[in-house]
């Protein structure tokens, strides 16, 4: 199969690494070992079978026209595939043909990130609290993903459905505004009746 990857990125590096003539042997059993997939990838892009670019759109197409795989971080697939599922959404075209594109489930690889500080940095101890408890709260990944919807429109087992409301999924609120109306006339009522025996007396 062919593969694009975005250039420049981490998966780039990971790919194209080398290490020096007396470690190499060693550090790519390594890698092979944890990693089998490089390896995998490697071997293709020497082939011919993969690629690099920088423009999403060219890469978009790859995928589209020529069937390629691509492999890129996440919250970008993630938000490639709802844009174009927004954009055929506004084409009208049939629902069982909105979703041009798929995502795996899991990850081929997963890339830690941090904040570097210079050697004996009296920032560091200032920072790294505030950003464990980002991370724990997770803010991080909320503001990762604040643009994208809860559930991916376009996965195996997704049940979404973009379509107009329609009174029936208002039916809960038309009963509690009925509700509230009915409670507000009856205490109107039995206040004007409690008035109205009081004032005899």
């Amino acid at each position: 199969d062919y593969w694009v990857a975005r250039a420049g990125d981490t998966l780039e590096a990971v790919i194209k690494a080398r290490t020096t003539p007396k470690t190499a042997n060693v550090s790519y059993s390594i890698e092979s070992i944890r990693y089998p997939e490089f390896a995998k990838l490697r071997y293709k892009l020497g082939s011919g079978y993969g690629m690099f670019l920088s423009n999403t759109t060219d890469m978009v197409e790859k995928v589209r026209r020529q069937k390629y795989l691509l492999l890129d971080e996440q919250s970008r697939v993630e938000r490639i595939i709802y844009k174009d599922f927004r954009a055929q959404s506004k084409k009208n075209t049939p629902l069982h043909k909105r979703c041009a594109f798929i995502m795996s489930r899991n990850p081929i690889f997963r890339v830690p990130y941090g904040f570097a500080f210079p050697k004996n940095s009296p920032i560091k101890p200032i920072f790294d609290p505030i950003m464990d408890k980002l991370a724990k709260a997770g803010l991080f990944n909320y503001w990762r993903r604040k643009d994208l919807p809860v559930k991916d429109p376009c996965s195996a087992d997704s049940d979404f459905r973009e379509r107009q409301l329609r009174n029936g999924d208002l039916m809960t609120t038309y009963i509690l505004c009925g509700c509230g109306y009915l409670l507000a006339f009856s205490s109107f009522v039995l206040e004007v009746i409690l008035k109205f025996f009081y004032g005899r007396k």
